[in-house]
């Protein structure tokens, strides 16, 4: 595109992230949303996302929770897609007090995770003995979009 004196645009740029996630070239995407921040132009949300899911993906958690608030910091919102690449793979990592963070931002957003993903954090809530916690979201759940259907307490024993 530069050989042709256009300007590559952020959505060009969150192509090319997107292509370098599934490649499971995360490093590179990563390097190139930094060159984005210094060059332009300015990031996305979109591209902070597919940072988030390619470090997800090979299980570099720690990096997706950098680039998590690395999205914050630079003034960008976190929606739906943030939340649902991020919530399970805190919830697998044992990270409870960020999934739970994480699942009232989404709340307070109106950017609501699919409640399957809402499930998950109530259910390793309960099986961390957090199941207090996991009461106040699902109450805090219902009386914003999620049905009373959608989020059920499990018993203790269906989640050990």
């Amino acid at each position: 595109m530069r050989e042709r004196n256009v300007e590559p645009d952020v959505k060009s740029f969150n192509a090319k992230l997107r292509g370098l996630v599934l490649e499971k070239r995360t490093e590179e995407a990563a390097e190139l949303v930094d060159q984005m921040m210094r060059d332009g132009p300015k990031p996305d949300t979109s591209s902070f996302n597919a940072v988030i899911r390619g470090h997800c993906k090979i299980g570099n958690l720690e990096a997706a929770k950098t680039v998590y608030l690395d999205l914050v910091k630079n003034g960008c919102a976190p929606n739906k897609g943030t939340f649902e690449a991020l919530i399970p793979h805190l919830c697998e990592a044992g990270d409870f007090d960020l999934a739970l963070r994480c699942c009232y931002d989404s709340m307070s957003r109106k950017c609501f995770a699919d409640a399957a993903v809402l499930q998950k954090v109530v259910d390793g809530l309960v099986a961390a003995s957090r199941a207090e916690e996991a009461e106040k979201l699902v109450e805090r759940a219902r009386t914003n979009k999620y049905s009373k259907k959608s989020l059920k307490m499990p018993n203790k024993q269906s989640v050990s």
